[in-house]
């Protein structure tokens, strides 16, 4: 059906705009992965600083270890970079690695799709459309959107977009960095190897970019299929079906049961998942290479 329509060129319609978008989103969401993991640690080494010298007060003025941990809690709400009334019951050292993985990988997937969404309605209503449809490319596609709706027109889609980019970045990079972190501490604590030998070799990075990307994608893609039905709706005379994210999700599940929610979602493993394993590898060595061992 697609090469009908517009012959092999037709599979590799929309990469380029989708390349131009991908090298410029990867490289947010690596840079804010990593600059607020840094913040994390500066917190963790703050909080752990502040705990044991608090606690070295306590010995020196005669109390015993049982009654030390009956003023731990008190202790962490004072030393805790977490605002009231979270500091009252825990402090960030205490929150599970994988939770804080997670809200890394989501914020910097919000802050990508933030700046770059409109690229991706583009995108994707080049995708879906036929060869007769848009012969102007993207400019044309640009055009047609904003005489239909201005600048509202390149944020059809933005409310289901940043729910699945949460779950799917949160899911992915919370994921593959917990992986990557557990499997270096275990060398490094139980098998007495350094922070360089302990690295991750290629096929390990790989392995665990590949697990994390399939989990993700499976669990955010109808939010992916619902977003690209709301992208394109209205479309170069197409007609509008849904009011909002949740119609659509009401109206799909109605007419063609929950699997129509995960159509597409074979084709999507492979394409989407080879392209995060690979860029997960690409990153690591690109930072060992400029970086060293981080």
């Amino acid at each position: 059906m697609i090469r009908a329509d517009g012959g092999w060129r037709a599979f590799w319609r929309g990469n380029l705009i989708n390349c131009f978008k991908a090298g410029p989103e990867f490289a947010i969401v690596f840079s804010l992965r990593r600059y607020w993991s840094s913040l994390y640690e500066d917190y963790i080494d703050r909080e752990t600083e502040q705990i044991e010298a608090a606690i070295r007060q306590m010995e020196r003025n005669g109390l015993r270890s049982g009654e030390i941990s009956r003023h731990r809690l008190a202790i962490d709400s004072k030393v805790s970079v977490l605002t009231p009334p979270m500091s009252y019951f825990i402090c960030f050292s205490q929150v599970p690695r994988l939770v804080v993985n997670f809200f890394i990988g989501a914020g910097a997937g919000i802050g990508a799709q933030s700046i770059l969404y409109p690229m991706e309605v583009i995108k994707t209503r080049l995708c879906v459309s036929k060869a007769v449809e848009f012969k102007g490319g993207v400019r044309q596609i640009a055009k047609n959107a904003y005489q239909q709706g201005g600048i509202r027109e390149f944020y059809r889609g933005f409310v289901p977009n940043m729910a699945g980019i949460i779950i799917y970045r949160g899911l992915e990079m919370g994921l593959y960095t917990s992986a990557q972190q557990s499997i270096m501490i275990y060398r490094m604590q139980w098998l007495g190897m350094s922070r360089h030998d302990s690295a991750l070799s290629t096929a390990e990075i790989g392995l665990a970019g590949l697990v994390a990307s399939g989990i993700s994608q499976t669990v955010s893609y109808p939010l992916n299929v619902v977003r690209t039905r709301l992208q394109t709706q209205g479309s170069n005379g197409r007609n509008r079906h849904y009011a909002g994210m949740t119609d659509c999700f009401v109206k799909m599940v109605r007419s063609k049961g929950v699997s129509s929610l995960f159509s597409g979602l074979t084709a999507n493993y492979l394409k989407a998942v080879p392209a995060s394993t690979i860029i997960f590898i690409a990153f690591e060595k690109m930072q060992q290479l400029f970086l060293g061992d981080y």
